[in-house]
């Protein structure tokens, strides 16, 4: 794949471009073949409905958590996990608190798999409390309106390349 990205860079530009990679190329995985969807859909969310799945699991746009240079292990996939959605939810690109007028604005993905966090935005902004460590700011007491920022699509790549 790696040596295919300026390939696929081009086709990962736009809707289409990203719909045709994430559903419906296929990659064999055990004898069978799989969307990046499917992977992440039927086999990791159905399987585990572990909500902390979405900071691990990337798609590649700037919106999306960054990368891990570590690779996800069976014994260190609890610390890693745990790591990765503290970071995620820590930075203000995904959370940001305006404690004055009591508003938070939240990344995309928590609102696109918010049943993963739980039914209800109170329930999203009590699992982010469990992570959330940069301003103090309790988000499971009282009123918080809540609104989702605009998602960044553009291809999340090192620059200079």
């Amino acid at each position: 794949m790696a040596k295919e990205y300026p390939e696929r860079k081009d086709r990962l530009n736009g809707l289409i471009g990203r719909y045709q990679f994430f559903m419906r190329t296929k990659f064999k995985v055990g004898g069978r073949d799989f969307s990046l969807s499917d992977i992440e859909t039927n086999e990791i969310r159905k399987r585990f409905q572990e909500p902390r799945i979405h900071f691990a699991i990337v798609c590649a746009s700037r919106g999306c958590p960054w990368l891990s240079r570590d690779a996800f292990t069976g014994e260190g996939l609890e610390e890693q996990l745990e790591a990765r959605t503290r970071l995620f939810l820590n930075q203000t690109r995904n959370v940001r608190v305006n404690s004055a007028e009591r508003e938070v604005g939240l990344s995309q993905i928590l609102h696109w798999y918010q049943q993963d966090f739980g039914v209800s935005p109170e329930a999203v902004l009590t699992f982010i409390s469990k992570y959330r460590t940069v301003d103090g700011v309790e988000l499971r007491q009282g009123k918080w309106k809540i609104h989702y920022v605009e998602y960044d699509w553009g291809i999340n790549e090192a620059r200079g390349r």
